[in-house]
């Protein structure tokens, strides 16, 4: 055969093969760019949710740290509001404010905190005693009977023992002055010439109570006040704590409850036995009762016992309740029961002194004919049998400006406001505020109004202060008869608190 010749491609067939590679090469920098812009938004997107989570992260932070400047403020007399929406608290690279809301001895603290885009909101509730127990070695809330024979002083157990304040120029040994005691309800004093009731402090009567006493036997060497508001005092706070089975001890061993924190269904010490309960200790109980020649050593030389009761405290006749320290700071007894009827939840009669700081708010206490009590005394209802004596220690109700803390009672999240949180930006230019101006946040805090009723010394008179809690002279205070806080001042020329107004010789 003979060979074709070659053909030779024309110009346009190279044209064709030409613009197919460049259609390829164009959807390959599509698809790159495309790529490109894909991971460019996806980088961008996981730096901004970086950047979102740190934020977050600081402004949950900065919440926190409000919580924690408006508890340090109840702390020191103010009402834990610190700064507001308005006026807020720079603070790092952000701000914050807290709101407080008062009602029913409880206080709820909203704390905001925002940085950047950042936002959180926290809150927490706080059980409140900005005011603790009345300031008298006896109170009841209802009706108080005291029978003959009683002896009712006070001394102060930081300048020393009471046998060393006390001294026998009226014929007895007493210190003659500060057993105050106060009621809600009606006061009855009873005393015969042969066996005299002696109260030698003041008498306050709250709520409409009435004071009765015998014509002859009855000494009262203070001022009696009335027409005054019924006075409260705090309930009982019980620990939550493992409970063990209810237990009876008898025998010549004493029973060791070691120092910590432990609850019992019930302890029943039979005669001529001995429980010992060495401090530091919390000791939570159903029913205590301690038999005749039974003993209950309660044993503070390691530290000091908390005595929580939840339903009946029974010392018989002839028992012996002993605090090794004979320190009324270093024991606290308290009844938590709901005593509304029947036989007092608290009865104690005996055979040696107590020193201790006895509470019962919502129970009945009867004190049997020679009991002897260093401290306080504060329940629902109360009789005081023959013959009893109690001292009021003074050191137990000193005021200070640091009172026992608040109680947490819960802490959650909480909500920012919607147009607050909607808005992403500058948290200074969403509240509308200049960061230069605003307030650290020691200066934030809104205070407390104080009214107070109170002595300098002995022999004077009784002196009516109204003044922001935190800048009262606690110091100037020898002999306090009632003090009283709220959120905010009273109006010009409003008396908030009105009571023990009027002394009767």
């Amino acid at each position: 055969m003979t060979p074709q010749p070659m053909q030779r491609l024309g110009p346009c067939r190279r044209a064709s093969n030409r613009g197919s590679a460049l259609v390829f090469a164009l959807i390959a920098v599509i698809a790159v760019a495309i790529l490109s812009a894909g991971l460019i938004q996806l980088s961008s997107a996981i730096s901004r949710r970086s950047s979102e989570t740190a934020d977050n992260k600081s402004a949950f932070y900065l919440a926190e740290a409000g919580l924690a400047e408006g508890y340090r403020g109840l702390m020191t007399g103010n009402t834990g509001q610190v700064g507001s929406a308005a006026e807020p608290v720079a603070f790092g690279n952000g701000l914050f404010w807290v709101d407080a809301t008062h009602e029913d001895g409880f206080v709820r603290l909203e704390s905001f905190g925002l940085c950047n885009s950042g936002r959180a909101a926290l809150a927490i509730v706080l059980e409140r005693q900005v005011e603790g127990d009345p300031p008298f070695g006896v109170f009841s809330r209802e009706p108080l009977e005291i029978r003959p024979g009683t002896l009712i002083d006070g001394y102060d157990s930081e300048l020393g023992a009471y046998a060393e304040q006390a001294d026998s120029s009226r014929g007895y040994l007493t210190t003659g002055a500060n057993g105050h005691l106060a009621s809600n309800g009606d006061v009855e004093l009873h005393g015969t010439v042969a066996d005299p009731t002696r109260v030698h402090g003041n008498i306050g009567l709250g709520g409409g109570g009435v004071l009765s006493s015998d014509e002859r036997g009855v000494l009262v060497s203070g001022e009696v006040f009335t027409g005054g508001a019924a006075l409260e005092m705090p309930l009982v706070h019980v620990p939550f704590l493992p409970t063990l089975p209810a237990v009876t001890h008898s025998g010549a061993m004493p029973l060791v409850i070691p120092p910590g924190k432990v609850g019992y269904t019930g302890i029943k010490i039979q005669p001529h036995s001995e429980v010992i309960v060495q401090g530091p200790a919390t000791l939570v109980v159903e029913t205590l009762e301690v038999a005749s020649d039974a003993t209950l050593t309660l044993d503070t030389l390691g530290g000091a016992i908390e005595l929580v009761v939840l339903a009946t405290l029974n010392a018989q006749p002839g028992s012996f309740i002993v605090n090794t320290t004979a320190d009324p700071k270093l024991l606290s007894v308290e009844v938590a029961a709901d005593d509304a009827g029947g036989a007092p939840a608290f009865e104690f009669a005996a055979a040696t002194p107590l020193h201790a700081r006895i509470r019962a708010p919502l129970a009945n206490v009867r004190l049997h004919r020679g009991s002897e009590l260093f401290g306080l005394l504060h329940a629902k209802g109360m009789t005081i049998g023959a013959g009893a004596a109690l001292h009021f220690d003074r050191a137990l109700t000193r005021p200070t400006s640091a009172t026992h803390g608040p109680r947490l009672v819960s802490w959650s999240v909480v909500e920012v406001p919607a147009p607050i949180a909607q808005r992403r930006s500058d948290p200074f230019e969403v509240l509308g505020v200049d960061r230069n101006t605003l307030p650290r946040p020691a200066e934030a805090h809104t205070g407390l109004w104080l009214e107070i009723r109170y002595r300098t010394g002995p022999g004077q008179s009784y002196i009516d202060a109204t003044t922001w809690y935190d800048g009262f002279d606690w110091s100037l205070v020898y002999d306090l008869w009632h003090y009283k806080v709220y959120d905010e001042p009273p109006p010009v020329g409003v008396l908030l608190y009105v009571g023990y107004q009027v002394p009767l010789r």
